[in-house]
């Protein structure tokens, strides 16, 4: 019955879902300003502050100089939102059934949330502030010429002074090319990875997704690559805002409904890369 419903618990459980379930949330963001809608509320001010000045000193001579370093004041907003709502015989049963019944609706409802956030997300690849393409057409990739492209990725990061922490979120389709690509040096199955990661190359976390953008199948993909922890060039923020237990008017059943709330801004744009690729097949051998 719908009487002994604790909202935290499946709140809690879904949030705990998402942290493995979202890939370009999971990898490509940073959370810095989650706190700051923990009570509540869905915009906060972001100051970006300006560069500093390093000038030569020469000791008794040299006169210092103060500066005000002038940012930009912008807005990060939770201006996302989406729903679910799903029909049980019983919540209490559910809640009472040691968690797993739980887990698997948690489970269920943090797979859709994660595949619209991740949407999103990667559709930002407009903003980036570094671009990896050829003349502005897709770059063509194959398992012969991933390793270059892949080092151009990094050298357009070093030209930044990107920190080395970064990530790569890639579809299968080149998934598969780093796979045939003899130096790989992607991960075995002995250990757990979440978020989409299968392993590292050339420097990058690799994260794997269906969510790739792309003109076609395998056309002109949209690679988004960059900064990752707290460095990373995008800031993301979640909340579940409220989970809700009703009775069916009409049944013998209990509703659950929930609503979540989301926001991601482009923040660092020189920390954020996007490469412009166009998977093909490998050259025929000479013969």
């Amino acid at each position: 019955m719908i009487r002994d419903f604790i909202p935290t618990i499946w709140s809690a459980r879904i949030l705990s879902a998402l942290e493995t379930t979202h890939v370009y949330a999971g990898v490509a963001t940073n959370r810095n300003y989650q706190s700051a809608f923990a009570n509540g509320g869905n915009e906060v001010k972001i100051l970006e502050t300006g560069n500093v000045t390093v000038s030569p000193y020469v000791e008794n001579s040299t006169e210092v100089l103060y500066e005000s370093p002038v940012g930009l004041e912008s807005t990060f907003k939770l201006d996302n939102q989406n729903y679910f709502g799903i029909e049980l015989e019983d919540i209490s049963a559910a809640q009472s059934a040691g968690g797993n019944v739980i887990n698997i609706y948690a489970r269920l409802a943090a797979l859709q949330i994660a595949d619209v956030v991740d949407k999103y997300i990667a559709g930002l690849y407009g903003s980036a502030g570094v671009v990896v393409n050829d003349g502005g057409s897709p770059i063509e990739v194959n398992a012969i010429n991933i390793v270059s492209i892949f080092t151009l990725m990094a050298k357009k990061l070093d030209l930044k002074n990107v920190p080395q922490s970064r990530y790569a979120i890639i579809s299968p389709a080149i998934a598969e090319k780093i796979k045939l690509c003899s130096v790989a040096t992607l991960t075995d199955n002995t250990g757990i990875l979440t978020n989409g990661r299968i392993g590292n190359f050339l420097g990058f976390s690799i994260a794997v997704s269906n969510n790739v953008p792309e003109a076609s199948e395998d056309t002109n993909q949209k690679i988004l690559f960059g900064a990752s922890g707290a460095s990373a060039g995008i800031t993301f923020a979640e909340q579940i805002n409220s989970v809700e237990a009703l009775r069916n008017p009409t049944a013998f059943r209990d509703r659950l409904r929930g609503l979540h709330t989301f926001g991601a801004k482009v923040i660092q744009p020189d920390c954020v890369g996007c490469a412009y690729l166009t998977v093909v097949s490998e050259p025929e051998p000479a013969e």
